[in-house]
């Protein structure tokens, strides 16, 4: 599924992902449609969301599949929706909308044009991408990285890092 890994397939196509994960199929896994759907206003994207997967063997394949996860890492990281999902969960569905997209677009006046979200977002980024508040971007530790399976190919990663 395109949006993450909790996004349910498109209905008919869960047999199309399931083979996709089992025989790690790449190109295969970004032809399978997902239920994601955004809320756009005067072509202005203002939040989206997805239908979630509801089944526990799908969401173990997925896991597995598509991030690599093994049985003890999912249940590690994982184990409580999997063990909800188990039970008999019922579809549900998702949404997220973006405050700060709706607030440029009615801060662009009466023409509907839409203000820059730079000037809607309460903690912008400054022109170099830094984020001040938090001081993002940071290096990622060496343990973080082999969590998520990131390895660097140089220019600031915790193998380039002084010490790493």
């Amino acid at each position: 599924p395109a949006h993450h890994p909790f996004t349910a397939p498109a209905p008919g196509h869960e047999g199309a992902l399931l083979a996709a994960l089992r025989d790690a199929d790449a190109e295969a896994l970004l032809r399978v449609p997902s239920q994601a759907y955004d809320l756009v206003c005067n072509g202005v994207e203002l939040g989206g969301g997805s239908v979630r997967i509801h089944d526990a063997g799908m969401q173990r394949a997925v896991l597995r599949g598509a991030l690599g996860l093994d049985a003890a890492a999912q249940e590690a990281s994982f184990g409580h929706l999997l063990a909800a999902l188990s039970h008999g969960c019922p579809p549900h569905a998702g949404a997220a909308l973006g405050l700060d997209r709706a607030v440029a677009l009615l801060a662009g006046g009466p023409r509907g044009a839409s203000a820059p979200i730079r000037d809607a977002i309460a903690f912008p980024k400054s022109v170099a991408g830094n984020e001040p508040l938090t001081g993002a971007p940071a290096i990622a530790s060496a343990e973080a990285l082999a969590e998520y399976g990131v390895r660097t190919l140089g220019g600031g990663g915790a193998d380039d890092a002084p010490g790493g």
